[in-house]
């Protein structure tokens, strides 16, 4: 798996097609960004990571006037002393008291991001770690997912106390759930995040529990997305890890991605080489090695169908799809974009 610069940059033309000036589009009806339904934190957050490691990656700063104009839509969602705005109408006007809690933990991990890659925009940097600076304490923090995307922003910041706090907290978890080699009795959306941020955790503060607890979950959470090899991620619906059989469809880009994010960490902290063909095969997924054996990738715009259905692609393409699509391209080419 190669850490050199990628000899074929992704399509960023529909990225930038879902881009205004206010942030990129929720959702898209087929290839058209869809204004109905306005904005989320959770896509200007990842398609800012995306803006990020695409300059990284390739040394090409123009991607930057999209990266403020995501970051500038989580400026003005932050809440004084508070969380975060999750959505806004297509006027930018936001339309809730307050976001979700794991919306708000998925920005912690971009603004960390941006925080440790200051040479790239200082001014950013600075105004990211002042927000940052102003978030309620850790310890407010409930669900499992909001815990692991947070500790993927402090392992970014390289703040080991709280990351330390967090991981204990899903280690604590899982040991309540070790039975079934999972943190919970059900999975439900993002699972990979979970074995990714112990993935990350380890590396941080080389905790040979976190470790030991990221390859354990994570090669089970394989084991139990796979239908003879093919990777079949958990439908949007969930799973009852004890149930005898799992719910097929829909399945999402998030799920592969995630894979391929955990896959890819995991290969970063222990250097072995099982990692290689999982990363190969989650990626795969989104170009036709799926259960439909259908590409959800058009090649022509770069971007991503919104999922897969009983009856084959979810023919929309809006920002979450496209945006997880790419984020799994940066990181399969080129794994230091994980690390601080």
């Amino acid at each position: 798996m190669s850490q050199n610069k990628p000899s074929q940059p992704p399509n960023l033309s529909h990225f930038k097609k879902m881009t205004t000036n206010i942030g990129i589009w929720q959702h898209a009806k087929l290839d058209q960004p869809d204004p109905d339904f306005g904005y989320s934190i959770d896509d200007n957050a990842r398609a800012l990571l995306v803006a990020y490691q695409y300059a990284e990656t390739y040394g090409d700063n123009s991607v930057l006037v999209l990266a403020k104009i995501y970051f500038d839509y989580i400026r003005r969602a932050k809440i004084k002393h508070g969380y975060f705005h999750n959505f806004a109408a297509s006027s930018g006007l936001f339309i809730d008291e307050i976001g979700s809690e794991t919306s708000s933990c998925r920005t912690i991990w971009s603004l960390g991001y941006v925080v440790s890659r200051a040479k790239i925009d200082p001014i950013i940097s600075k105004q990211a770690q002042e927000i940052l600076d102003d978030l309620p304490s850790i310890d407010l923090l409930q669900s499992p997912r909001s815990k692991a995307y947070a500790i993927l922003g402090y392992y970014y910041l390289g703040e080991e106390p709280k990351v330390v706090q967090l991981a204990d907290s899903l280690v604590h978890l899982y040991s309540q759930n070790s039975d079934i080699r999972w943190f919970e009795t059900d999975m439900a959306y993002a699972n990979a995040i979970l074995p990714l941020s112990l993935y990350l955790s380890n590396k941080l503060t080389r905790n040979k529990v976190y470790l030991e607890i990221a390859n354990e979950s994570f090669f089970f959470l394989d084991e139990l997305t796979r239908k003879k090899r093919i990777t079949v991620p958990i439908s949007h619906k969930g799973h009852k890890i004890s149930a005898k059989t799992k719910k097929i469809f829909d399945q999402q880009a998030i799920e592969a991605t995630d894979m391929v994010l955990a896959a890819s960490a995991g290969k970063t902290v222990t250097e072995s080489t099982r990692f290689d063909q999982i990363i190969s095969d989650w990626f795969d997924w989104f170009n036709g090695g799926n259960i439909h054996q259908i590409p959800l990738i058009d090649p022509d715009s770069g971007a991503c169908h919104d999922g897969l259905v009983p009856s084959g692609l979810n023919l929309n393409q809006g920002a979450e799809s496209t945006v997880c699509y790419l984020l799994s391209y940066l990181v399969k080419e080129n794994q230091n974009i994980l690390l601080r």
